[in-house]
């Protein structure tokens, strides 16, 4: 990693303030749904999932 970039923290605030909680929202939806659909494959693959996969 890099060193500490003032300005690229500060863009990141930006970014995340201008998030409004409804887009916020949509924003965790679609991640969810990705780690869903990941974890899915994973299963279509044959790959083994124990107990404490299954829970996550």
């Amino acid at each position: 990693m890099g060193a500490y970039d003032p300005e690229m923290a500060a863009a990141g605030v930006r970014k995340l303030a201008a998030l409004n909680d409804v887009d916020l929202i949509g924003e965790v939806r679609a991640a969810a749904a990705a780690v869903v659909e990941r974890a899915a494959a994973w299963r279509r693959a044959g790959r083994p999932m124990g107990d404490a996969d299954v829970r996550r």
